[in-house]
């Protein structure tokens, strides 16, 4: 009996062991026609399942602001279709490209011929992002092997306008999300639940995005979902950006920046900057930092321009008046180091108004001098200077006002012209609203609400009141300095020649030596620089205007005077501002 239950033993063991490298066979067997021999049919319905994944894109539009009432659009979802061809049900692959040439793009008859006369794949696609009349049209084709599959992207009609503030979307890894700008800081609010994406080249090209820009989060704004109306109204965006434009091209500037605030509320109206990019190929662009918005991600020193503040800063405390008067030898010895006019030129005595219209550095050492040292850091630093002003876009830089903090001096002599402390051009505007409004510090801004995306209606709006920010002057202090930026406008700034009859205008230009990373400053570089608001005592527009290393031109009166001009000229016109004074 135990011999016998032995051999029953055994040959069950072979049964079962040739049952298993039967199975294992047949799976080798499998594998090897799945892997080898039917590769490419597979790789094939990859590619149809990645069409079909990477189709399903939504996501909530953004629009500019108009006068009209109307919104404009400068992101929204096209949609369209994949064409693609299956090379096994096509016969004469001339025959059809000649059909669908007129179709195309970008027809390339080499590159069709080619996939078409490959027979061992199912799925070759032709072009992608094909519009729907374009698609209606090939579907009526009934081409046998040619197919529409449906798709969606998002679409920029602007093309460059409002590049910087807008941003755009880009995939992260397998998800496509917002990067830069409005895109990006509003991203969780744009978003909808999109079905994962599948990685394609431009996951390959911009994967790494999330290690050069810094992620932001909307955690208030979490739950909604929508669209979003701007504080950006159109036309002035388009008039800002054509004169920054011709202006940066009639100088060969290196590049230039502006922005249009109300400086009651911090409404951005208008924000540009070039060099640019189109937003619908922004994988074309070799550097990214073209994507930086320098407004709010890059900080200057402005020179002259922040003067005003310092003035300001020495009335009210009592230091000075606009009629404080002092000896100007065209230079000043503070410590070791000798401070001079622009020009060199000593004026005599001079008052206050004076030295702010005739951009003296000596006469602003004297203003810090009056009214201190200490003094003069706490009102630098309580208009914001080198501080984030919270803007909603990402990557707003913090300035640098460590010269403040310096044991010397001569830090706080150069700081009060405007050299030494650095600030973003953002908050520059944010700090010269102050002066102008009364003395408030406003919040900028460049969203004006949430809204639907089918009823339209509001699910958030913002509403932002300078009472609702610091106090840095007192009003009779707004009042006194702006009149001094007045008097610049009238008399001074092309001899008077740029006043516009009937409107008080307040306006200071600034022409800035630019720092050299390897120690002191260029000696053949300069930002120029003008700002201004108006009407003067109830200003309802700041504008800044900025041009990096303009060639042939010495100083930003001369650059910058007549293109700040047409566009206070223009916004007057377009919203039908009062004259505020007599002609």
């Amino acid at each position: 009996m135990p011999r016998i239950h032995s051999k029953e033993h055994t040959a069950r063991i072979k049964i079962i062991g040739f049952l298993i490298i039967f199975a294992i066979a047949i799976l080798l067997v499998r594998m090897f026609t799945l892997q080898v021999v039917q590769h490419d049919f597979f790789v094939a319905k990859a590619q149809q399942i990645y069409v079909s994944q990477s189709s399903i894109f939504d996501r909530g539009s953004i629009f500019l602001s108009s006068r009209e009432g109307s919104p404009l659009a400068v992101a929204s979802i096209m949609r369209g279709s994949n064409l693609a061809i299956d090379p096994t049900l096509i016969s004469n692959p001339e025959s059809v490209f000649s059909v669908l040439e007129p179709f195309l793009s970008n027809p390339d008859r080499e590159n069709f011929i080619e996939k078409a006369n490959q027979k061992n794949l199912r799925y070759r696609e032709i072009e992608s992002r094909v519009d729907s009349e374009r698609t209606a049209l090939i579907r009526n084709l009934n081409l046998r092997g040619v197919s529409t599959n449906a798709e969606s992207w998002r679409y920029y009609p602007g093309e460059g306008l409002f590049s910087h503030t807008l941003g755009f979307v880009a995939f992260d890894q397998n998800d496509l999300v917002g990067r830069y700008g409005i895109e990006r800081f509003y991203d969780s609010v744009l978003s909808r639940n999109n079905q994962k994406q599948n990685i394609n080249i431009f996951a390959e090209v911009f994967g790494n995005f999330g290690k050069a820009v810094e992620v932001f989060d909307v955690s208030e704004e979490e739950n909604l979902y929508g669209d979003i109306v701007t504080t950006v109204e159109v036309k002035v965006q388009q008039n800002l950006e054509y004169v920054l434009k011709n202006t940066i091209e009639t100088f060969d500037a290196g590049g230039g920046f502006g922005v249009v605030i109300n400086p009651q509320d911090g409404s951005v109206y208008a924000m540009a900057s070039f060099p640019t990019y189109n937003n619908n190929e922004f994988n074309r662009v070799s550097d990214i930092a073209v994507f930086r918005n320098p407004v709010v991600e890059n900080i200057y020193e402005f020179g002259s321009v922040v003067k005003p503040l310092v003035i300001a800063a020495g009335i009210d405390v009592n230091a000075i008046t606009a009629e404080t008067t002092y000896f100007d030898n065209g230079f000043v010895k503070i410590e070791d180091a000798t401070i001079r006019n622009f020009d060199g030129r000593g004026r005599g005595t001079v008052t206050m108004r004076d030295i702010l219209a005739d951009s003296l550095n000596t006469g602003m050492v004297f203003s810090m001098q009056q009214m201190g040292r200490d003094n003069l850091r706490k009102y630098l630093l309580d208009f914001g200077i080198g501080e984030r002003t919270g803007i909603d876009l990402p990557g707003e830089a913090r300035g640098i006002t460590s010269n403040l903090r310096s044991p010397r001096q001569l830090e706080y002599a150069t700081a009060s012209f405007g050299q030494g402390i650095s600030t973003t051009p953002i908050a520059l505007a944010r700090a010269l609203s102050a002066l102008g409004n009364g003395g408030y510090l406003v919040q900028p801004h460049v969203v004006r609400g949430i809204y639907d995306s089918v009823s339209g209606q509001p699910l958030k709006e913002f509403s932002y009141s300078k009472l609702d920010g610091d106090r840095v002057i007192s009003q009779k202090t707004s009042e006194e300095i702006t009149r001094m930026m007045v008097s610049i406008v009238d008399k001074n700034l092309g001899g008077g020649s740029f006043a516009i009859p009937g409107y008080s205008i307040a306006a200071k230009t600034g022409t800035a030596q630019i720092p050299n990373p390897q120690g002191g400053y260029y000696e053949d570089r300069n930002l120029h620089s003008l700002v201004g608001y108006f009407p003067a005592y109830e200003p309802e527009f700041l504008i800044l205007l900025s041009l990096e290393h303009p060639k042939n031109v010495r100083f930003a009166s001369q650059s910058l005077s007549t293109p700040f001009f047409d566009l206070v000229d223009f916004l007057i016109r377009y919203y039908n501002i009062p004259p505020d004074r007599a002609s």
